[in-house]
């Protein structure tokens, strides 16, 4: 018994015999054996109820024998010899009415997959090494639907399509999986061993129009380095970079632009463009080049983080490009692949030019303390919100440590120096004053007073610790474009009272006829030292108003808010994430500013959505002066605690009226009740030891 695989001659007779049992009507089979396994059986052995013919090179006696002599009888003929092409095949016409058989392993695997048809046969006759595998054929079924009427090119994309993992059959992606994968190599290795890689390239260069090596490598290189030629403004290439470049004017070179972008939407992006960079050597490439050069490319992320260095270096060494430098972020970067991945340092750059432009404001020192309030809320609070800005965003972008080292150090000592102008400025105008008030200017003890004006039915007020002025004009610009609060919103100031502390500031936002400065500030008789005491001043004015701390009404669902808002009209809400960072850790206290941004925004959508109001003032008892530089000895006042004042920190001392510091500002109490107390405070933003 002769046998081929797992075919062997009984089995190929009862499948046969079963073929034409299946019909009732006359069939012929077409038995293809190319490699006469079966002949011998074939010479001695007969099928029942079916003529046997042997061929023997005499097509035109099988011809007339079945089309002529014997129109009714089943034939099976049997070819020990490969089926001819059609152009030589003289029973092609007899084949195309008949059923086609063989009995080898392609004839085996056929049969697996369900397939008949002889063309599909080439194909699994050629790649049988492929089909070989179940996993292989199972994987290929979730590609295709395996059955005679699939296009060869569906079958042999699907099978290239198991080989690399890919996630469709259409070309762009199976090219997109062998680039990805072009520093191992290996998926590109399985379709050479399975002899698939002409085939593949043909597809390949139908697609891309590529012309160039076989290799993926080869493409990948020639295709980046084109789109970034096409993308850039770089000129004079060397003949290292020219064998890359597609010529601009052929298909190729767009095809190459459209593939590399395609790319980019591929988190494996960033891992294959470092590995291409490194071997074109494209940051020799642009070492020599202007920033402008790289135009908006972003094909190779090291152009972004070039041109941020170059950007840095420049301006810790005193560039003043700030126009050019802001056109090539805002019209060059902002639309780069990169751009979110570096945005710190973008935002960084165009925080340091806008603290700059500020900075350059001219301030003169024969002002009135009016004067320089209104220029402060006019335009001087945008340098302590982009220092604020400059400074935390220096922070995070530890990719550029030593660049963001050496800015923060120029800035902070800029920033210093405008401290020292503008605080001896406004304390030179400070000391033509009898008293702490301002022309023009509403006291912060006059809070109430004015909110009383308001017609409501229910509001908040939320007072946030250390908010100040320049946090909250941010807050605001959150507001105006939010799209969930709709409304009017407007950006007012307070002077705030001295000493500017938290226990002043919180008092004289309550309804008071008479605030008394102590240990504990007391607002008509009553103690103000907690939420709890401010809610019973709150509420003794009306019972309808009330205190809650910020982590109290935040933790509040819809439900708990409702009922807690059913018997009240005005409520204020402390708030302290500010003044709580500056105490425990001060370097922390930008950060914790917008921490403060993002906490009220969200109560005050919290609130909104659950009560359908929108009365809200948001406000502070105080503000803060920060910077990162430490205060150097030399600034301190010496031997203040030797006159014993009634209180004393580095900002600020309580004293007998009759008391005096030299060089120092002194203003009465009296204005927070009748005592003969004063406060004295350093000159400019100096301190006391």
């Amino acid at each position: 018994m002769t046998t081929l695989g797992n075919i062997d001659y009984d089995l190929a007779k009862n499948e046969i015999e079963s073929k034409f049992k299946e019909f009732d009507h006359r069939i012929c089979i077409f038995w293809y054996d190319e490699t006469q396994s079966f002949l011998e059986e074939m010479k001695n052995d007969s099928f029942d109820n079916v003529k046997t013919i042997i061929y023997d090179k005499n097509e035109f006696a099988i011809k007339h024998q079945i089309e002529v002599e014997d129109l009714e009888s089943n034939f099976l003929i049997y070819f020990p010899c490969p089926r001819p092409q059609d152009k030589d095949n003289w029973l092609l016409d007899t084949l195309l009415y008949s059923i086609e058989y063989y009995a080898d392993q392609v004839a085996l695997t056929m049969r697996k997959l369900g397939l008949s048809n002889p063309y599909l046969r080439k194909v699994v006759d050629k790649y049988a090494k492929f089909f070989k595998s179940e996993a292989r054929i199972s994987d290929l079924r979730k590609q295709v639907t395996i059955n005679d009427q699939i296009a060869e090119t569906d079958l042999l994309n699907g099978m290239i399509a198991v080989l690399v993992k890919a996630k469709s059959l259409k070309t762009e992606a199976l090219l997109t999986e062998l680039i990805f994968d072009v520093e191992s190599g290996t998926k590109y290795q399985d379709i050479v061993n399975f002899g698939l890689e002409d085939y593949l390239w043909n597809q390949i260069n139908s697609f891309t129009n590529y012309s160039g090596e076989q290799s993926i490598f080869a493409l990948v290189k020639q295709y980046m380095m084109t789109a970034l030629a096409k993308t850039s403004k770089i000129e004079n290439y060397s003949s290292f970079y020219k064998q890359y470049i597609i010529d601009s004017s052929k298909q190729a070179s767009n095809d190459a632009l459209l593939l590399v972008d395609n790319l980019k939407h591929d988190n494996r992006y960033s891992s294959l463009q470092d590995y291409i960079a490194n071997s074109l050597r494209i940051e020799e490439l642009i070492q020599t080049r202007g920033i402008d050069d790289l135009g908006n490319s972003d094909v190779f992320e090291v152009f972004d983080t070039f041109i941020i260095k170059s950007i840095l270096d420049s301006l810790s060494g005193g560039s003043l490009d700030y126009d050019f430098f802001e056109n090539i972020v805002k019209n060059n970067r902002i639309n780069s692949y990169w751009y979110q991945a570096h945005q710190k340092a973008y935002d960084a750059i165009l925080e340091i030019i806008n603290f700059n432009k500020f900075l350059s404001i001219q301030i003169y020192d024969n002002f009135s303390s009016e004067e320089y309030i209104k220029l402060y809320k006019d335009s001087l609070y945008r340098i302590d919100l982009h220092y604020r800005h400059v400074i935390t965003l220096l922070n995070q972008i530890s990719t550029y440590d030593d660049s963001a080292e050496a800015l923060k150090n120029k800035i902070n000592h800029q920033y210093e120096m405008y401290l020292d102008h503008i605080g001896s400025y406004f304390s030179k105008s400070l000391e033509k004053k009898n008293e702490w008030s301002f022309i023009g200017e509403t006291p912060l003890q006059l809070f109430y007073a004015d909110i009383q004006r308001i017609t409501f039915k229910k509001m908040f007020v939320i007072i946030s610790d250390a908010l100040r002025y320049e946090i909250a004009s941010e807050l605001y610009d959150n507001i105006q474009v939010d799209p969930v609060l709709k409304g009017k919103s407007e950006l007012l100031n307070l002077i705030a009272p001295v000493p500017s502390i938290t226990k002043v500031g919180m008092a004289s936002l309550l309804p008071n006829k008479n605030i008394q400065y102590g240990t504990d500030v007391l607002v008509d008789g009553l103690s103000t030292i907690s939420t709890g005491s401010r809610s019973k001043i709150l509420f003794a004015r009306n019972k309808t108003f009330a205190a809650i701390r910020y982590e109290d009404i935040s933790s509040m669902n819809r439900s708990d808010i409702r009922e807690y808002m059913k018997d009240k009209s005005l409520v204020y809400v402390y708030h302290n994430t500010i003044d709580t960072a500056g105490e425990h850790q001060e370097n922390k206290v930008f950060s914790a500013a917008c921490d403060a941004i993002d906490e009220i925004l969200t109560l005050i959508r919290k609130l909104y959505n659950s009560l359908q109001i929108s009365n809200f003032i948001v406000t502070a008892d105080h503000g803060f002066l920060y910077r990162e530089l430490k205060v150097d000895d030399s600034l301190k006042y010496n031997d203040v605690s030797k006159l014993k004042p009634i209180e004393l920190s580095r900002r600020y001392a309580i004293v007998n009226d009759g008391t005096t510091v030299p060089y120092t500002l002194k203003f009465k109490l009296d204005y927070l009740g009748e005592n003969n107390q004063s406060v004295i405070m350093p000159y400019s933003y100096d301190y006391f030891k």
